[in-house]
């Protein structure tokens, strides 16, 4: 079998991670603020169309989308060359992530109702199975993509009222709108909270650093500046190229006809440092490749008979 590789690193070369954080909060609760309040070059994916109120305070760079494949195409370009950025936010993720349910989701009525010779709005809002897969597999690699970044990275989320239904990172009731497992792919979560009063709490739901404290009032921007003052503005920022959309889609191929589990799968790409192949560099990519289309190309081929 060829040989994939792995590096092991000790502790004390790792030094800290730009931190990938996740903002969670009411309408006015100051996240868009926050990432904008941030130093250095700043570059804001806007879900929303809303920072021109903020352009005569702050000093941005901002591209105006919503959708997702342009999303991770702006990740793309930047993984491969900073541009001289030393953060890039997200703001928010909650439209992106309707984005691709809806779009989707608006394709599968249509197609069931020209299939059904029903009208759209007879049918109920159901998707199948592969479309919900195709949502995941853009969704997946969006996160990867942030994870890579060589930079901080601040990404906000409308929060919702959770009503009856149970949510795995809800709080106060509340949960974010955008993808239910979102919150875990992150280093520091803070939801942010805007009272009828007009006063503002911050509360730490998670901390990788374990360096914030579990609640507090001052800005957030401020905490976060002085809890890791030497990630913001940084002029070192490093490109760091991840896999192709070509070898993306040729190893979902591949370990689906070599039949690897999801075991073997993530065995072969952790001894590369990462959790998901989308976050490996192209080289590194290859290597895995070649392994799987080895195993894939020496695997009895079915024998169909001509009578």
């Amino acid at each position: 079998m060829t040989d994939i590789g792995y590096t092991i690193e000790h502790s004390s070369d790792l030094g800290d991670r730009p931190p990938k954080v996740c903002l969670v909060g009411d309408s006015g609760a100051g996240k868009t603020h926050t990432c904008l309040a941030m130093p250095g070059k700043k570059l804001i994916i806007d879900g929303e169309n809303g920072l021109r109120p903020f352009s005569d305070r702050f000093d941005f760079d901002r591209v105006n989308t919503e959708n997702p494949y342009k999303v991770y195409a702006i990740l793309q370009d930047i993984l491969k060359d900073p541009k001289g950025y030393t953060m890039l936010a997200i703001d928010p993720i909650s439209t992106i992530w309707h984005e691709m349910v809806d779009s989707t989701e608006s394709y599968e009525l249509h197609r069931k109702a020209a299939k059904e010779r029903r009208k759209v709005d007879q049918l109920e809002d159901v998707l199948t199975y592969a479309s919900w897969r195709k949502i995941k597999q853009l969704n997946r690699k969006i996160i990867s993509a942030i994870r890579r970044l060589d930079m901080p990275v601040i990404v906000t989320a409308r929060a919702k009222a959770l009503g009856s239904n149970p949510h795995p990172t809800e709080f106060q009731g509340m949960a974010p709108e955008s993808e239910k497992n979102l919150l875990y792919e992150f280093d520091i979560v803070i939801w942010m909270r805007r009272w009828s009063t007009g006063e503002r709490s911050f509360f730490v739901w998670k901390d990788r650093y374990k360096r914030l404290p579990e609640e507090f009032k001052e800005p957030v921007h401020k905490v976060l500046l002085d809890t890791f003052p030497n990630q913001w503005g940084r002029s070192d920022v490093l490109a760091r190229p991840v896999a192709t959309e070509g070898q993306i889609e040729e190893f979902d191929s591949l370990v689906s006809a070599a039949g690897w589990s999801d075991k073997q799968v993530a065995m072969a790409i952790s001894k590369h440092g990462v959790d998901r192949f989308e976050e490996l560099a192209p080289e590194k990519a290859e290597s895995i490749l070649e392994v799987v289309r080895i195993r894939v190309g020496g695997m009895p081929q079915e024998v169909t008979s001509n009578g």
